[in-house]
């Protein structure tokens, strides 16, 4: 059963775009015959790739107790090899990584076990990792749940984590946005941005960790990027503004996203402990992000 809606799956998240696609940038422009001529042919080999990775899983991995004959056995999660070899086409994960994921989405359906994360499972889990509050878990697991079913199933679960943690700043804003408009108004007010600052800077640097614990210094960094993205000052930033305010670069605005890339990478290290690459947020200085922390106002007195 839970292959098919694997299989079915599938199909339907390539078919349509994520939320978070909206703030991607326009696609680049392909010049020359050799170059179109190529695509096809890179297309095929990595399909193939994750053809042959999924064969050899099948042939010579353990074998799954409950497992169905024809399909493959992953921490109680059955494939199809057509499901599991386009899961792994579409997400930049491999398949140590697809096992520890398919073990982290078994840890999160606890309360029900039906092979799908509902929105209490969700919330429970993640806003005792992050400390998010209710609407903040809520937001995130609309993002999560692609077709709005009101369920995550695991291709919705791993190619959402899959553009958080891998994705471009495009889908890195997106997050950020979603995340933070907590009421789902459309904007982003004062306390919405003081709450996810509060999620974000817990995740950086020894300044970025006082900043969060202290409401004073989060009002100070709050206020600054209103001053800077409430380009009509009316007290909320939407999405056109979040998206001008990236391009104009500030130190807020680069130092928000470096740290959107920590937030996205921490749900992977939780996973299974999975062990990735800290993004360079993590030692925010100078040298990192091209900006002194001091004068995007990070220091602490």
């Amino acid at each position: 059963m839970f292959a098919r809606t694997v299989s079915t799956t599938v199909r339907r998240v390539a078919a349509t775009s994520a939320t978070a696609a909206r703030f991607s940038a326009a696609p680049t422009r392909v010049a020359g015959q050799a170059v179109r001529n190529a695509v096809p042919y890179t297309a095929l080999a990595a399909a193939a790739a994750a053809a042959a990775t999924v064969a050899a899983v099948n042939v010579s991995g353990p074998p799954v107790s409950g497992c169905e004959p024809g399909m493959i056995g992953l921490d109680g999660l059955n494939f199809t090899q057509e499901s599991l070899a386009t899961l792994l086409r579409k997400t930049e994960f491999n398949m140590q990584e697809i096992r520890h994921l398919a073990a982290e989405y078994q840890k999160i359906d606890v309360r029900y076990g039906d092979g799908t994360i509902s929105g209490d499972e969700f919330a429970n889990y993640y806003s005792k990792k992050f400390e998010l509050d209710h609407g903040q878990t809520a937001q995130l697991f609309r993002l999560f749940d692609v077709d709005g079913g009101g369920s995550i199933d695991f291709v919705e679960f791993t190619m959402t984590l899959s553009k958080l943690a891998k994705g471009s700043t495009g889908n890195r804003l997106g997050f950020f946005f979603y995340t933070a408009d907590s009421d789902n108004s459309g904007s982003i007010d004062k306390a919405e941005l003081m709450a996810m600052l509060f999620v974000l800077f817990r995740l950086g640097s020894r300044d970025d960790q006082s900043i969060a614990s202290s409401v004073v210094a989060r009002d100070k960094v709050a206020t600054e990027i209103m001053s800077e993205a409430d380009a009509d000052r009316n007290g909320a930033i939407d999405v056109p503004e979040l998206k001008a305010w990236i391009r104009r670069g500030s130190p807020h605005a680069k130092h928000c996203m470096e740290l959107m890339e920590v937030f996205g990478t921490r749900f992977l290290q939780w996973a299974g402990g999975l062990g990735l690459t800290v993004m360079r947020t993590a030692g925010y200085s100078a040298s990192a992000a091209g900006v002194h922390a001091s004068s995007a106002g990070y220091t602490v007195a």
